[in-house]
């Protein structure tokens, strides 16, 4: 059993989007409003679909929060002062992430241990950070 569902409406997505804390209240209203300004004339079938691209196409989310998001998860998005924007790949000891440092906007690369080979440290997995641009 899973603590999510995947939201069916828009306004489902955006109380997902609000958990996941990914946007700011403010800013997300914002989004919203300007998004329903440009369609009003032509109102998507799907208007959940058509907004998730339009945060996507305005750089406010990457596809890889709006999929997970879509699909209801709004937990992980966030360790210590980095915030995941995209997953790379994942091996035997690793999973790497491309992640933003919150503080200064730089992009690194995540690599998650897996709790098997290293325990949670006050409840957060071990981590190392490597070069984005490597």
């Amino acid at each position: 059993m899973t603590d999510h569902y995947s939201p069916k409406t828009l306004n489902e997505f955006l109380q997902v989007l609000l958990k996941s804390q990914l946007l700011d209240g403010d800013v997300l209203k914002s989004a919203l409003n300007d998004f329903r300004e440009n369609e009003a004339e032509n109102i998507p079938k799907d208007e959940l679909r058509a907004f998730a691209s339009y945060l996507i196409v305005h750089e406010y989310l990457t596809c890889w929060q709006c999929d997970k998001l879509r699909k209801g998860q709004f937990k992980g998005f966030f360790l210590d002062d980095y915030v995941f924007r995209d997953h790379v790949d994942c091996d035997d000891k690793c999973t790497r992430y491309v992640a933003e440092d919150i503080r200064t906007g730089k992009y690194v690369i995540l690599a998650i241990t897996p709790r098997y080979i290293k325990p949670l440290k006050n409840g957060k997995p071990h981590y190392r950070i490597e070069d984005y641009n490597a």
